[in-house]
């Protein structure tokens, strides 16, 4: 498991392991670990157990720090086991990296991380942070990359249009992103017959209802999952939408 000597962080940085957090945690608080330099999140259950470590900006707003969410998502992707070895990976607002770079290193999986330009130098950090275990799990993390969402699928580059097997968003679905944009990407990034995972953290139900009936329009199958982590919580859904076509 990774340890405070192993990551590169200033000497006087606060880090923690999120495990140990989350187990003592009676409610949840989005900014409740946004203060420590970098978090260290355990995967994969008892008998064979990873850790990775992602560092935090506080200073780049929401996108810096790791929400809930994001490592929610990764454990039930891991756990359930929806990806194997080699899977082509898409993760959308990916911000610190989290979810993606796990899949990589626990669960071998080849991931483009994407996000506003503003987040990359920060996705970058944390890609060679994890590198060894990215390696050792026989997974590949390309250079994070800025990709902006779009209704017009059009928009989307060609080598990035219907080339992933699973799509990932964490916690990017509230009232001041336009989830539109976010169903289209995921609806021209995927192949036929790919899946994305939205993991929504529930603010207002209203948006989450409109959500539902978008997702639902554009694809043949959009449904709400069980969320399989000890982690969950009352406050997140799973949607799972599945192109056809």
């Amino acid at each position: 498991m990774s340890n405070e000597n192993s990551i590169n962080a200033p000497d006087n940085a606060r880090i923690f392991l999120y495990s140990s957090w989350l187990a003592h945690q009676s409610y949840y608080d989005d900014y409740r670990h946004s203060r420590f330099h970098s978090i260290i999140y355990e995967f994969g259950g008892s008998s064979h157990t990873q850790g990775i470590t992602i560092a935090q900006n506080k200073c780049l707003g929401k996108g810096g720090i790791v929400w809930d969410g994001a490592y929610i998502l990764a454990d039930h992707l891991i756990t359930q086991k929806c990806t194997t070895p080699g899977t082509k990976v898409l993760e959308l607002g990916a911000g610190t990296g989290l979810a993606g770079i796990a899949l990589a290193a626990v669960g071998g999986c080849s991931v483009t991380l994407t996000d506003r330009a503003e987040f990359v130098p920060l996705m970058i950090d944390n890609l060679e942070r994890n590198q060894d275990a990215v390696k050792h799990a026989g997974g590949k993390v390309e250079t994070p990359r800025t990709l902006e969402w779009s209704t017009d699928e059009n928009v989307i580059t060609p080598n990035m249009r219907g080339a992933f097997d699973v799509v990932l968003a964490a916690d990017c679905v509230a009232d001041i992103y336009d989830s539109s944009a976010l169903l289209h990407t995921i609806h021209a990034t995927l192949k036929p017959g790919g899946r994305a995972y939205i993991l929504i953290r529930v603010r207002i139900p209203e948006h989450v209802e409109g959500v539902m009936e978008e997702a639902s329009a554009l694809f043949a199958d959009a449904v709400v999952e069980d969320i399989k982590s000890v982690n969950r919580s009352s406050h997140h859904m799973l949607v799972k939408v599945v192109r056809t076509t």
